[in-house]
């Protein structure tokens, strides 16, 4: 399998895909262009206990939080509220979520669909990286 990157652009933001199988350097892409940026980059790899989309929205707030993006100490109780705190956002950031293969649960599919339609309105790139045969928008 070939690792293939699809890319669109608007106004405002950038969305990548990158498709490839497991162990082609998906990840290993993302952090080499990531450490050069000057954008404040939040990175999420989804791991056993973000199948719950409860336990994923606090760990990406609490990545946004580390990142300086927001002062907002109000805990995150559902990706409405996220999705509020994340229109706060007055610069441009970058955002990478990776491991999507990982991905058991049909509500956290619903809700990474969700944040990829939403807080792209507001981020300036968004990285996803994920397994080719599994994602699809």
């Amino acid at each position: 399998f070939p690792v293939t990157i699809s890319h669109t652009h608007s106004t405002h933001n950038t969305h990548n895909i990158i498709h490839a199988p497991a162990g082609y350097g998906k990840t290993t892409l993302l952090a080499h262009w990531c450490q050069p940026q000057t954008l404040p980059t939040v990175w999420i790899s989804i791991a056993a206990a973000h199948q719950q989309p409860q336990v994923f929205l606090r760990h990406l707030y609490a990545a946004i939080q580390q990142n300086g993006l927001i002062a907002d100490t109000t805990p995150v109780d559902s990706l409405p509220h996220l999705l509020e705190i994340t229109q706060r956002i007055q610069r441009p950031w970058i955002i990478v979520i990776d491991a999507l293969e990982s991905i058991q649960s049909t509500l956290l599919w619903d809700t990474i669909e969700t944040l990829y339609h939403q807080i792209a309105l507001n981020a300036f790139r968004i990285y996803w990286a994920l397994y080719a045969t599994v994602f699809a928008f």
